[in-house]
């Protein structure tokens, strides 16, 4: 692990070799391959990440979203599960000592390159924010590799070290000192790519006769926006099976951010069902005069972790609301 700290220090990126167990690796990529396939033959396959090449419509890299919602493997990366990558340990505190312990997913996605894609240019994910320190990442992808990858069939272009002197640049300074020039991943199937949100970086051109598949899993600091919403993307099923780690992770606790109201750390869920379900009731315009059955109304917000924390000690409740929500809701 000292030289995977070093490498991303001083490069911007590692590798962790056989992070994926032989049998993790073929599930992750039959998994992937399936959902990508059934996508194109459902016609709702999203393309995207380059230009069309001229004459053609679509780019020739597709992208399948909201991995989270596609096999269980998935929220296991997400959670760090050894069951589903075996060196889940080492990502997380890799992760952990780069970002802090409370960072978030931003998106996790599969890409897949199919032969002669177009070149993309070279974007750091860290551009994202309005600034640039050279104290540490805002943002580190993990990139799980499912083929053999080589600069044949356009394995991932960086250009490794000047993380560091964007860095040093500070926000809208010009860049005067040439860059080396980027170079291709290499690296066996299995194996997972940690870099940094200031790693340049793109897609490379697939010059085989094969698609290759990664998934790129992109975490930032707390306070930063998700390029995902997923507490509206994610799936009932996975939020009401998630764990509180998976949900923290998918920006489900909110501090900011709430539902009505951001009354302290509080997890999404249940109105995210609600939502759902289409029950969610908010509360509207109210007073004093405003009828019983509207001042008792089954609003959601009652139902939130805050609401049933307070309602115990609300001072002025009416004693028909109490009685009516006392004891099945607060007790």
């Amino acid at each position: 692990i000292r030289r995977l700290r070093a490498d991303l220090r001083d490069w911007g990126y590692c590798l962790i070799q056989d992070a994926l167990s032989p049998e993790q690796l073929a599930s992750m990529r039959k998994r992937v391959d399936d959902q990508a396939r059934a996508e194109r033959m459902a016609g709702v396959a999203v393309w995207m990440g380059t230009a069309p090449a001229p004459n053609e419509p679509l780019p020739r890299i597709q992208f399948v979203h909201s991995l989270i919602n596609k096999g269980k493997q998935f929220v296991q990366a997400v959670e760090h599960d050894t069951e589903g990558v075996h060196g889940a340990p080492v990502i997380e505190q890799l992760l952990n000592e780069t970002m802090g312990t409370d960072f978030l997913m931003s998106p996790f996605i599969g890409i897949i390159p199919t032969p002669g894609n177009t070149p993309r240019g070279l974007p750091k994910h860290q551009a994202t924010a309005p600034f640039s320190v050279p104290a540490a990442p805002f943002t580190v992808n993990t990139m799980f590799i499912l083929a053999d990858t080589t600069a044949q069939n356009g394995g991932t272009l960086g250009v490794p070290g000047p993380h560091r002197i964007l860095g040093d640049l500070g926000p809208g300074q010009p860049l005067t000192t040439p860059l080396p020039p980027a170079i291709n991943l290499e690296a066996p199937a299995g194996t997972v790519m940690m870099f940094e949100g200031r790693l340049l970086h793109g897609t490379g051109v697939n010059r085989s006769n094969a698609t290759r598949a990664i998934l790129v899993m992109n975490s930032v600091k707390w306070w930063m926006r998700q390029q995902e919403v997923h507490m509206m993307s994610a799936s009932p099923e996975v939020l009401k099976n998630g764990s509180s780690k998976l949900i923290y992770r998918l920006g489900g606790l909110a501090g900011f951010g709430g539902i009505e109201a951001w009354n302290g750390p509080e997890y999404l869920v249940a109105q995210r069902l609600m939502i759902e379900s289409g029950t969610y009731k908010r509360v509207g315009e109210l007073s004093p005069d405003s009828p019983l059955e509207d001042l008792a109304a089954h609003y959601s917000w009652r139902r939130s972790q805050s609401a049933l924390r307070q309602a115990p000690h609300q001072p002025e409740t009416l004693p028909e609301i109490k009685a009516r929500y006392m004891l099945s809701d607060y007790s």
